[in-house]
């Protein structure tokens, strides 16, 4: 039941040739927001697969084109390995945040990703994790079989930045939630506008009827000048929709769908790198390092 064996399968297959000729170009993008890995650093093999794992999940090669767990998944199907691509599309349904720690119990833990408050219940040997109760990591959940499980790296930040990191998560809250807001008022309009078209609609069905009776000829100029008029109003209405959609679609995908998880790594890593100099700096104040 446990995904690690598939896991590490697909670890194998991101590193080999075929795909690790764009890691060292991935490694210095990935660097200059979530700070330099080091051989001797004290967490070097834990960052290194946080790399490898944002390598493979989040990092988009190019506009348009699938991740490389879309690419990885197409080859196992591809070759006809079905279960091992079935454990891979799993994958896609992946988890990252930022985690509290809520609960642990015999065998499992009850985590909250502190970006949508979302909880979940991960089947995790309360003694394998370095955390305790109410303590903040940033990780990332696999699910697999109808339960999660951690991938196994993690970004353990300590208490004393809790505040600072519970603060920036508000003002991205509050970012996601105009965004969201937006959206619904782009949507609402829209509908207003459909339904005003429908109403042009029937009065141009109302307006035919009466031509059809072939009323007097000062009527029937009165009632062409009518239906030229509302076919223009029609036409501006659905111009004023397509340009709606279109804004609409971009809000959708390109600032929400697409956006709010990129700014949602970003935070990640912005923080991963001040946990990266609180390692390496222990003589500095953790307030000085955890701060805007």
């Amino acid at each position: 039941m446990n995904p690690a064996p598939w896991y590490e399968q697909l670890m194998e297959r991101a590193t080999q040739r075929r795909h690790s000729e764009t890691l060292p170009q991935a490694k210095q993008t990935y660097q200059e927001s979530a700070g330099m890995i080091y051989d001797d650093d004290r967490a070097y093999e834990n960052r290194m697969g946080l790399f490898i794992e944002w390598f493979i999940f989040d990092r988009q090669p190019a506009e348009g084109t699938p991740n490389l767990l879309a690419a990885i998944t197409a080859e196992a199907r591809n070759m006809g390995d079905l279960e091992m691509a079935e454990a891979f599309e799993g994958f896609q349904g992946n988890v990252h945040g930022l985690f509290a720690l809520l609960k642990l119990k015999k065998d499992r833990v009850i985590v909250c990703n502190l970006f949508d408050n979302k909880k979940y219940e991960v089947l995790q040997e309360p003694g394998e994790l370095m955390f305790g109760k109410n303590d903040i990591f940033q990780g990332r959940l696999l699910p697999h079989q109808n339960a999660y499980f951690f991938s196994g790296n993690f970004c353990y930040h300590p208490s004393e930045s809790v505040p600072f990191i519970r603060a920036e998560v508000k003002k991205l809250a509050a970012q996601e939630t105009m965004l969201h807001k937006q959206l619904e008022a782009l949507s609402k309009k829209v509908k207003d506008l459909h339904s005003r078209l429908t109403k042009a609609d029937k009065a141009l069905d109302k307006l035919a009827a009466k031509l059809a009776k072939g009323p007097n000829e000062k009527k029937t100029a009165r009632l062409r000048e009518e239906r030229e008029d509302l076919i223009l109003s029609r036409k501006n209405l659905e111009k004023e929709i397509a340009g709606l959609n279109l804004a609409r679609e971009e809000l959708e995908q390109v600032k929400i769908a697409q956006g709010i998880p990129r700014e949602r790594v970003r935070l990640m890593h912005r923080l991963g790198y001040m946990n990266l100099k609180w390692e390496r700096s222990r003589n500095i104040a953790l307030n000085d390092i955890y701060k805007n």
